[in-house]
């Protein structure tokens, strides 16, 4: 029996919620006294109840108390299974709720015998496979495939009635592991999943992943994944599909399809509902790509490779698209990524902000422009544009003010009608994109001192500590470190160290009974004399005085 709270103010609906059908039948035990949010967290707290496996909150009660029991379980690492119970007009609310493990959500207008009878036999199952349950939701590492599906399968034998339920788990899990190239896995999942006539993959990325998943770094499968993972488990169209974690960022789908046009429709259809599921509740922009209909085991790789290539061309076409084959006159993946061996040393020069490397890389991509049709020259011009988001993600630079939203490099290239044209927005793209570049390794830098700031503050201390291990610490040059950091705080490096130590022995002095040679050396110095000089230089008193009189 797995222990239930049912935290509802409306009487009415608790009872309905209670009396709706029999708990007990799908293994959950109530316990009546838990029946507000501050109560569940008082219990827990007081250790009456030491363990509550599922918890379905009323989010208009009391706002504030149900985030701060969704903050202290967070915060204490308990993590029983959590509905919420909401109305339409509480989205606000459940975006805060979801970064704190909610896994799912209950509309009170849609709540019926049926629905609920659903949502217990889910939260049941998912009890039931708690073990593993996070290696589905996170990502399945390729060396752990083993062991989850021998835990899949010892909960199928072992779960009368959940076998349904296990194997959907058990394909899921393969298909994160085959998504991954992993050929046993891509078997096994093909099996599992009845080796249909036909299918298609689906990839999903969400956009700006390091921008907008900040909000849940503190526990990104918790908050982030499971959450996503559950949204689609509510759609009715995934009945027939397959749908797993790749990674935090990269999400598949594996969808059987009939034969004609209509099937990659449907499909799209899929895709769609699912960006607007995620974009509306977890407030997450998603770019898609669906590959072309694929046939056995054979196909699956290529299906898999073909819809994953597809999300990037967000970065020519636009974000939170559906890109299909349709799209491929528009953008080849394969030949904007092979465009590396032009284009790698036109982006080595942007890496290293070699204007004199960039002005003859740009003469000489022009110069190419001119010996094409104007077509292929724009096409070209669109490689280079994707080479460019390969190499400022691959850098982690901040490349969402060069590749917004609403972007569409495509529109904007073929309206272009001459090569002069051409050439003209080419050379103002490469002179913006060099500004850009060297603004970003500048605000790099920035953020990187202060990070050595507050290392600083925290080692200072530390006898060792010198300029030069701050440099390594932070990955500058030593010199530049230097000038940077002399400019940033008004002092050199060691004489900012000295102002720290002093002003920490001047703390000690004045609070504590501690000799001169322990504060000498609670403060880094190795020599009390050497302490004690700089103390008087420093300050204009020697130690014994300032104990004395600290106040003056």
């Amino acid at each position: 029996m797995y222990k239930a709270a049912v935290a509802e103010h409306d009487a009415p609906v608790r009872s309905m919620l209670l009396d709706m059908l029999s708990w007990k039948a799908y293994q959950f035990e109530l316990v009546p006294e838990l029946d507000t949010p501050r109560r569940i967290r008082d219990a827990l707290l007081a250790g009456t109840h030491k363990k509550i496996d599922f918890i379905l909150l009323d989010m208009q009660e009391s706002p504030d108390d149900v985030l701060e029991l969704l903050v202290f379980l967070y915060a204490r690492g308990i993590h029983p299974v959590i509905y919420v119970l909401c109305d339409y007009g509480d989205i606000h609310l459940m975006r805060n709720a979801f970064r704190y493990g909610v896994v799912s959500y209950i509309f009170k207008p849609e709540l019926s015998r049926s629905l609920l009878r659903r949502q217990l036999q889910s939260v049941s199952q998912l009890l039931s496979a708690r073990d593993w349950n996070e290696s589905l939701f996170g990502g399945l590492a390729e060396k752990e495939l083993a062991r989850v599906l021998k835990k899949a399968d010892d909960a199928a034998a072992f779960i009368p009635g959940r076998q349904g339920r296990m194997l959907s788990h058990r394909a899921s899990a393969l298909l994160a592991a085959a998504a991954r190239e992993d050929q046993a896995a891509a078997q096994a999942f093909l099996s599992a999943a009845g080796s249909p006539a036909q299918y298609a993959v689906a990839a999903f990325e969400i956009d700006a992943f390091c921008r907008d998943t900040d909000r849940f770094k503190d526990n990104i499968a918790l908050s982030l994944v499971q959450p996503l993972c559950g949204f689609v488990s509510e759609l009715p169209c995934m009945r027939s599909c397959v749908f797993a974690s790749v990674s935090a960022e990269r999400y598949v789908l594996f969808c059987p399809i009939g034969p004609g046009s209509a099937a990659q429709e449907s499909v799209r259809s899929i895709c769609r509902s699912m960006q607007e599921l995620w974009l509306t509740y977890m407030n997450l922009s998603v770019t898609a790509g669906i590959s072309r209909p694929a046939h056995g085991e054979a196909d699956f790789y290529a299906a898999c490779r073909e819809a994953f290539g597809r999300t990037g061309m967000k970065f020519v076409l636009g974000f939170t698209g559906i890109y299909t084959e349709d799209d491929d006159c528009k953008l080849s993946i394969t030949d904007a990524e092979n465009a590396s061996e032009r284009y790698g040393g036109l982006c080595q020069a942007l890496k290293t902000m070699d204007r004199a490397l960039i002005t003859q890389m740009q003469e000489a991509i022009i110069t190419g422009f001119y010996i094409r049709p104007l077509d292929e020259a724009k096409k070209e011009c669109l490689y280079i544009i994707y080479q460019v988001a390969v190499l400022l993600r691959q850098y982690n630079i901040d490349f969402w003010k060069l590749f917004q939203k609403e972007d569409n490099y495509y529109a904007r290239i073929m309206q272009l009608d001459s090569m002069e044209a051409l050439e003209r927005w080419v050379s103002y793209y490469l002179r913006g994109l060099l500004d850009y570049m060297k603004e970003q390794q500048e605000r790099h830098q920035e953020d990187s001192l202060h990070q050595a700031l507050m290392f600083v503050a925290e080692n200072f201390m530390d006898p060792g500590i010198s300029c030069s291990s701050v440099a390594a610490f932070i990955g500058m040059d030593e010199r530049i470190f230097m000038t940077r950091f002399a400019r940033m705080t008004g002092l050199a490096f060691h004489n900012y160290i000295i102002s720290l130590r002093i002003a920490r022995a001047r703390e000690l002095l004045a609070e504590t009974a501690l000799s001169l040679s322990q504060i000498s050396v609670t403060v880094g110095f190795n020599s009390v004399e050497h302490f004690c000089r700089l103390f008087q230089k420093v300050t204009g008193v020697s130690p014994e005085t300032f104990r004395k009189t600290p106040a003056a």
